[in-house]
Parts: C-alpha cells; sequence; structure tokens
C-alpha cells in the first residue's frame, strides 16, 4: 500500500508555467504509444531483439530528462510488457507531450534517426520483428482521468517542472489534485462540461 492515494484523485495538466487551472481538462495532451516485440520462436533472444530494445531505450534516455522534456515538450512515460500472444515479449511505452510539434521534432532528432536508419538497413534480415506506435492528440476539455485507491500511475504519474519565477530553482510536481467532491467528482466535470458538478 506504499505510495497509495486514499479516494478519488485526478491528473490536471499544468500550463506551461507549472500552474494548475482554476477549470479541468484546460491544456490538450498528445499521447503516444511505442512498442516492439519479437514473433521468433526465441522471443527475447531473437536475432535484433536486443539491438531495437537498445535503440529504444537510447531514445528514451534523451527524452526522459530536463532537455527533452524542455525541447520535445515530452511530459512522461510508462512501461508495459504485454502478456498476449505466444510470445508475451511485448515491450510498449505510454508517454505524453504538450504537443505533436514537439513530438515531430523528436521524430527527426538524432537518436530517434539513428534508430529508424538502423531498423531500415536491417527489416529484412528481421522479419519477425515488431514496431508499432499510435499517436492520439486530445484538444482541451476532450480528456479525463480518475484514479481510486491507486498508486501514482500513466498521467497521474508523470512530475511537471515548476518555477514561480527565474530566481526560483526549478521543482517538479505530480499533478494528481483531490477528485472525491465538486467538479472534479464526476467525468463530465472532468471533461469541463458547464453543471457537470452537481
Amino acid at each position: 500500500m506504499a505510495k497509495v492515494i486514499p479516494g478519488k484523485s485526478s491528473a490536471q495538466i499544468p500550463d506551461m508555467n507549472g500552474n494548475l487551472h482554476t477549470e479541468p481538462g484546460n491544456e490538450g495532451v498528445v499521447v503516444l504509444f511505442l512498442g516492439f516485440k519479437s514473433n521468433h520462436p526465441l522471443r527475447m533472444l531473437a536475432p535484433g531483439f536486443k539491438e531495437t530494445a537498445s535503440h529504444f531505450m537510447a531514445m528514451l534516455k534523451s527524452l526522459d530528462n530536463p532537455k527533452g522534456r524542455e525541447e520535445y515538450g515530452f511530459l512522461g512515460v510508462s512501461s508495459y510488457i504485454g502478456s498476449q500472444g505466444n510470445t508475451s515479449n511485448e515491450v510498449m511505452t505510454v508517454s505524453y507531450w504538450r504537443n505533436t510539434e514537439g513530438l515531430h521534432a523528436f521524430a527527426e532528432s538524432p537518436v530517434h534517426r539513428e534508430g529508424w536508419d538502423w531498423w531500415n538497413k536491417t527489416v529484412q534480415q528481421h522479419p519477425h520483428m515488431v514496431i508499432f506506435h499510435e499517436i492520439y492528440k486530445a484538444e482541451r476539455k476532450a480528456y479525463e482521468n480518475i484514479y481510486v485507491n491507486s498508486q501514482p500511475t500513466l498521467i497521474g504519474g508523470i512530475a511537471f517542472p515548476v518555477k514561480s519565477d527565474e530566481k526560483e530553482e526549478q521543482q517538479w510536481v505530480n499533478p494528481l489534485v483531490e477528485a472525491n467532491r465538486g467538479v472534479l467528482a464526476t467525468s463530465k466535470g472532468r471533461l469541463g462540461l458547464r453543471g457537470s458538478h452537481k
């Protein structure tokens, strides 16, 4: 039960300065599902799996730091291992971004280009390897979330940079706020629909 937040909580994305809005869902968000797996009988020991994983990890490392967050609008990531299918070795991340412009700028970055170039050169040698992505752009007031008796996870597990002025040292805050009552207590309220907190 360590780190469990009792009751309801909801993640509210702060603005670029780290301020939470008075209305829920006032910032848009881009969600990227990115992953890979092997259809080979050797699963993770198959040719190309280790190299794919290495490029994948290099990309995440270049993003999950203050420079990656500032340059690309990267907000954070959660990772998962899939258990469906015969191989049960699907690796997937769910990452959050401020906008598609930052995501596409990252796609042109040296670390992504290096991984993409490697993939294009070797894909014929590794027909058992799978890569995939899905991108969803949620405009403001077009998404909501709720966590009940949960540890911080997904967008609720992200830390956002907060700096009130240039002299203050940057701090990181979690976006989870109490959602047991008021406007955040209902799905419609978290979507920012008028009159939905009654």
